[in-house]
């Protein structure tokens, strides 16, 4: 991956990889497992950054994770949200827990 660019235009959010829009539209003849591919190329370069990711990062990636796959199940019990009676921040506990074996 030599080129990314990104932003917004009047049809939304766009990422281009190289060259290649990864936003299929109506009349794309690349198919899904090119754009999958141009999408891996991205995710791939993780691993280059991860000492560089703060919490707020992982947090998005583990968002994405279990918003995005039916492996995961919401915890109603276990999750909570609160207000501290200190500072009066909203607090909150979202849990997670993977439903199938890998």
């Amino acid at each position: 991956m030599q080129v990314i660019e990104y932003g917004e235009s009047c049809f939304g959010s766009f990422l281009i990889i190289d060259g290649e829009n990864i936003n299929p539209h109506e009349y794309d003849e690349r198919g899904d497992e090119y754009i999958n591919q141009l999408k891996l190329k991205l995710v791939n370069e993780l691993p280059n950054v991860i000492d560089k990711l703060s919490i707020y990062d992982l947090k998005k990636i583990a968002q994405l994770i279990v918003e995005n796959n039916s492996d995961w199940e919401y915890n109603e019990d276990g999750s909570k949200t609160s207000t501290c009676e200190q500072c009066r921040n909203y607090n909150y506990n979202e849990i997670y827990t993977r439903i199938s074996l890998l």
